[in-house]
């Protein structure tokens, strides 16, 4: 009797709810390790019957546009050429790695501090060539997307979203004092037990080593809002020419 009523209640939710459907995935992807990780979702979700399409700037290193995967590929133009961004990512990686057995604890942060203040000038320009891109995000906006799948260390993944209308998913192993998880994501983290990244902590630490926790914290804090402040600006900017565009688009000029 209760298998019975099973299949009753199966055959009810079927004839009332319907099956799933597949979607249509944008992807906002980084280079490198971002991009490998994320290209194995990517990959799966487009197995499943979805269409995924990824945003990929005409220099790369590792993104291949020409890859004949199940994966679709909106190549926008910039300025750099593939030399330049490969000779700026081998400069990070050297510094950060070869070089970092030579710095201080706080050199180290600086420094990585330093290049993503670098890397967040770069990304800026690769979100220009996009949001700026009329033709482009128009043809986004026709094909319809039901979702964006982002990489959050850098912004722009977001905007892209809130300009086509639809929601996003962030992708995210962790930021630089766990400052995106705190102030964006709610996640606690208490100081005393929770070691910053890159601080080479770990859960068991003296009165000191709090301490320094605290101060590595408050450092990714105060670089955090010298970022924000950049790019709240221009996100106020990009979404001011997106409402100018549609309110154009409702009421053109006779």
């Amino acid at each position: 009797m209760f298998e019975k009523w099973v299949s009753v209640l199966l055959l009810l939710q079927f004839c009332c709810f319907g099956c799933g459907s597949c979607g249509k995935v944008l992807a906002w992807p980084l280079e490198y390790s971002h991009w490998i990780n994320m290209k194995i979702v990517l990959e799966e979700l487009a197995q499943r019957g979805n269409m995924v399409t990824v945003l990929v700037p005409s220099a790369t290193i590792l993104i291949d546009p020409t890859d004949s995967s199940s994966l679709n590929y909106e190549a926008f133009p910039v300025s750099a050429t593939e030399e330049e961004v490969r000779s700026k990512m081998e400069t990070f990686l050297d510094e950060m790695v070869n070089q970092n057995n030579d710095f201080s604890q706080w050199k180290t942060m600086w420094k990585f501090h330093e290049m993503m203040g670098k890397f967040m000038t770069e990304m800026k320009s690769l979100c220009e060539a996009v949001v700026f891109n009329q033709t482009l995000m128009e043809k986004l906006q026709k094909t319809g997307y039901d979702v964006l799948f982002a990489d959050a260390v850098f912004p722009c993944g977001d905007l892209i979203a809130e300009m086509l209308e639809i929601p996003f998913i962030n992708s995210l192993r962790w930021s630089m004092g766990n400052t995106y998880e705190k102030f964006y994501g709610g996640l606690p983290s208490p100081l005393s037990y929770v070691p910053m990244p890159m601080g080479k902590l770990t859960d068991k630490m003296t009165f000191m080593e709090r301490v320094k926790n605290m101060l590595l914290s408050l450092l990714s804090d105060y670089y955090l809002h010298l970022y924000d402040i950049i790019w709240e600006q221009f996100y106020s900017e990009a979404l001011v020419l997106s409402a100018k565009v549609i309110i154009v688009a409702f009421f053109p000029l006779t």
